[in-house]
């Protein structure tokens, strides 16, 4: 068998940084599909939160709609301390 579809489910709303309403998603499993065309769900996880029972397939490189991540901030190099004994 192999990933046919990843389960996601709705478990709620929040509210981004810009105030916006958004769609609160978890991933639950996976929907396998075998050779002779059967499918197979593995679940992992069971949702929490205001989830209604209802769960979504999506295409494995799909990914439901997120918020866009804040610009991070570029990280600073590492300097190794000095090793000069001042005495």
């Amino acid at each position: 068998m192999k990933p046919f579809k990843k389960i996601v489910a709705s478990t709620g709303k929040y509210v981004n940084s810009n105030g916006e309403e958004k769609n609160r998603y978890q991933n639950i499993g996976t929907l396998f599909q075998g050779d002779d065309g059967r499918l197979s769900a593995k679940i992992d996880a069971l949702p929490i939160g205001e989830w209604n029972g209802w769960v979504n397939f999506y295409d494995i490189e799909d990914k439901p709609r997120q918020q866009q991540a804040a610009p991070q901030k570029p990280q600073q190099q590492y300097q190794a301390p000095n090793d000069e004994v001042p005495f």
